[in-house]
């Protein structure tokens, strides 16, 4: 499966500047996808958990591919497994530490927003409320 079968070109369009940020936005609409295309899958029929396997290596490749172009360690130093060599571990490990990864990256985008942030006091707050009010009203 290719990466557009996992993410948009819409979203690939809209991807941020910022190298963690858009790898963290096409790992969350391809995980979205994956979540997606194995919902109706039942992992007890063979030939349904062999399309499970299929669709989590292809995941694990893209997110692979996409590390390594945003050079976002410790992904990018990962070798996709051959598909004859890749088990059910092979993907829950993958996943465990993809989501750990995502958490930390979330954490630190969050605390440097706060950060980045100016604090307005509530006089300011109500008068710039007043005029979005008046604009939307003209408007």
């Amino acid at each position: 499966m290719s990466i557009l079968e996992f993410v948009s070109q819409d979203v690939l369009d809209d991807l941020d500047e910022d190298a963690q940020i858009a790898f963290m936005q096409l790992v969350n609409a391809a995980q979205r996808t994956l979540s997606s295309k194995l919902e109706h899958l039942n992992p007890n029929e063979n030939d349904d958990w062999q399309k499970i396997e299929e669709v989590r290596y292809s995941f694990m490749n893209v997110v692979i591919a996409a590390a390594k172009r945003f050079e976002i360690e410790p992904f990018l130093s990962l070798t996709v497994p051959t598909f004859s060599n890749f088990r059910d571990v092979d993907h829950r490990q993958f996943k465990s530490d993809l989501d750990h990864y995502l958490t930390q990256l979330i954490l630190d985008n969050s605390l440097r927003s706060k950060r980045d942030s100016v604090e307005i006091l509530p006089v300011s707050k109500d008068r710039i409320r007043t005029y979005v009010s008046g604009l939307r009203q003209v408007c």
